[in-house]
């Protein structure tokens, strides 16, 4: 096994990891009548979003199948084999983010359709034209140049092509659902729901930001000799930078709070090849900041019940990793250059509007199909007891 093959293995792993990570800060983020079923989800959306990924997803995005024999499949230490693995681990953190925007009210097989769509289909065609072999966004046939004259997109760790892409779809899920029961009074004010254990919800942050770096690295497999310590200084730095932004709101939620760490790592996952890492620790702090102001403005103003804050920290602020890298990568700012400002600008708002009319359509046809959500009696029961049938909680939840 050569080095190739390593990253990507090691990749591969850190990005399950990073997925898991979603689910455990999904379970400390949810009340506790839903905390089981929200690590349900992760088996359930991660078999179905592999096999769509296997079976369809990564044929669009890079022209390669697995429909031949094991001696072909075998070929180069089956390269392309591991390079599946990386990329399959990878697209798992979609399901991941698009679940938890959606906790305590949507139906089990409605989450899994939905991700399952989304990694199978929606997902390949922006990896595909920024990563792979298509060419409607990037490319000498694609919207920047052919239309615009502009060079190509970049996003280097996939902050706009999975952060964002999950984040926007989980708006249109948000906008179908509706909010949760009583999780607006009368009046409008938003009335807080108590996480389980806000612990699982912050090591869950954790697991995802600093599994990143590794992630973001491993991108570098099939070509080493482009790669830079830039990479995982960055990101590093970005979460640093996140982390500083903390303090901008110290009476905000403590749990709240810790989401500007993992929105520090996302602001700068596309350009953390060509960022100067002070250019890095500000991109980052500007994320961090970003979520926790856009995060009430959503909830107290806009009444959006996004229950784990999906939006505006996977969507918002991937939206504004990709647009800075179009600022902050330039050359006279630090960075390498070989970036351009209108050219992630465009290749962010073409990214953001594909992914919630995506959310818009499968969950509004999931509404129409009677598929979409629980009803008011169940969703107070808790989906412990309607879709696990934990029986031994319905019965305490009747002495109370």
């Amino acid at each position: 096994m050569d080095i190739n093959t390593l990253f990507l293995l090691v990749g591969g792993i850190l990005a399950l990891l990073a997925t898991f990570g979603l689910f455990l800060k999904q379970a400390g983020g949810v009340r506790k009548k839903n905390v089981t079923s929200a690590f349900a989800l992760f088996p359930l959306t991660w078999i179905f979003a592999v096999l769509g990924y296997f079976l369809v997803g990564f044929f669009i995005s890079y022209g390669y199948h697995f429909f031949q024999s094991a001696t072909d499949l075998n070929a180069a230490q089956g390269y392309q084999g591991l390079r599946f693995f990386f990329l399959a681990s990878l697209a798992c953190l979609i399901p991941a983010i698009l679940t938890s925007a959606l906790a305590e009210r949507a139906k089990f097989p409605a989450m899994v359709i939905a991700s399952t769509l989304l990694v199978t289909f929606i997902y390949p065609l922006l990896e595909g034209t920024l990563w792979g072999n298509l060419s409607w966004i990037n490319g000498r046939t694609g919207i920047l140049q052919s239309w615009l004259g502009l060079t190509d997109f970049h996003d280097w760790g996939g902050a706009v092509s999975i952060q964002m892409l999950a984040g926007f779809a989980a708006l249109g899920g948000v906008l179908v659902l509706g909010p949760r029961l009583e999780r607006y009074s009368k009046d409008g004010k938003p009335l807080e729901f108590v996480p389980h254990s806000p612990l699982l919800y912050s090591v869950g942050n954790w697991l995802v930001a600093l599994a990143l770096i590794g992630i973001a690295f491993s991108r570098y497999a099939g070509d080493l000799s482009k790669a830079t310590a830039l990479v995982p200084m960055n990101i590093l730095l970005g979460i640093v930078g996140g982390g500083l932004a903390m303090f901008l709101r110290p009476k905000e939620n403590w749990h709240i709070r810790q989401n500007s760490i993992l929105a520090g790592a996302i602001a700068v996952l596309a350009g953390a090849d060509v960022f100067h890492p002070l250019a890095a620790l500000v991109v980052g702090l500007l994320g961090g900041a970003l979520f926790l102001f856009s995060y009430r403005l959503i909830t107290e103003k806009i009444h959006l019940d996004d229950a784990l804050g999906v939006w505006p920290l996977h969507g918002l602020v991937g939206a504004w990793g990709g647009i800075a890298c179009g600022i902050a990568g330039y050359t006279f700012l630090g960075g390498l250059g070989g970036v351009n400002f209108l050219s992630q600008l465009v290749g962010t708002i073409v990214a953001a509007l594909v992914a919630t009319a995506a959310g818009l359509a499968i969950f509004y046809a999931l509404r129409v199909a009677g598929a979409l959500r629980i009803s008011h009696d169940e969703e107070r029961l808790g989906l412990d007891i309607v879709a696990l049938k934990m029986e031994h909680i319905a019965e305490e939840t009747k002495k109370k």
